[in-house]
């Protein structure tokens, strides 16, 4: 009966026997093709066995098992956030941010999909920093931002990207935010000091020495390993005719 075929493929799951589960789950729906119940195991069933194959790190089997589970229920938000995991752990990021973006839409609520964007976020954000391009890093942070307003990871790397592209005001304001989340993060300290310096070295080569030592100093408030910063500093006091302390 398809009771009995249902019932077999829960106890099959639950050894972890999958091939087994599956085939007494889909006699039951050759019985029945309705039948509500053998389609939502079968779903439990597919997400259990993405989630087997991801610890063995063989994502295209647990694609492959996860597209399974959504063909029998498309508004599954664990298959959906699952999929886009294992998307993500093949670096195929796109498809991983429509999944996730697909789970966050059948339930706004959903905290590990959410969590998980933001992870793909940063993620992203780190390849394109690799590959020099420091808009796109920054436009997809700025996006996770909205998703996680309390998350020092994105604030510290965002303020790095905005360092990079030149953009010295932005970086402080992210950097200073990261610090006002994790004031002891020893990353966002010294990124501070970073731009601090070349906030200085724009100001030196303006000639406005005495705000080139004003930012050399707060570089050194940040970190006070960064000999770059204690170098400029005394060739902007000797610049101002001040050589000694």
């Amino acid at each position: 009966s398809r009771v009995a075929h249902n019932s077999l493929g829960l106890y099959y799951t639950k050894l972890q026997q999958f091939d087994l589960a599956r085939e007494a789950l889909e006699k039951a729906l050759k019985i029945d093709e309705n039948y509500e119940q053998a389609k939502r195991n079968l779903v439990d069933l597919y997400i259990e066995m993405g989630r087997d194959f991801s610890s063995k790190k063989q994502y295209a089997q647990a694609v492959e098992s996860v597209r399974k589970a959504i063909s029998y229920n498309p508004e599954s938000k664990v298959s959906h956030s699952n999929l886009g995991f294992y998307y993500k752990s093949q670096k195929q990021y796109l498809l991983a941010e429509r999944h996730y973006l697909e789970a966050l839409r059948i339930d706004a609520e959903y905290q590990k999909a959410k969590s998980n964007l933001v992870s793909l976020y940063i993620e992203m954000g780190i390849d394109y920093d690799e590959r020099g391009n420091y808009q796109d890093a920054i436009r997809y942070l700025n996006i996770a931002k909205t998703y996680d307003a309390n998350n020092n990871t994105i604030y510290c790397n965002l303020g790095h990207y905005y360092i990079q592209s030149g953009s010295y005001q932005q970086a402080e304001t992210a950097l200073l935010r990261a610090r006002e989340i994790e004031p002891t993060d020893r990353q966002t300290n010294i990124n501070l000091s970073s731009l601090y310096v070349k906030w200085a070295i724009r100001f030196g080569n303006a000639s406005n020495y005495n705000m080139a030592i004003e930012y050399a100093n707060k570089a050194l408030r940040y970190n006070s390993s960064n000999a770059t910063a204690y170098c400029n500093l005394g060739y902007y006091y000797v610049s101002i005719g001040q050589y000694s302390d």
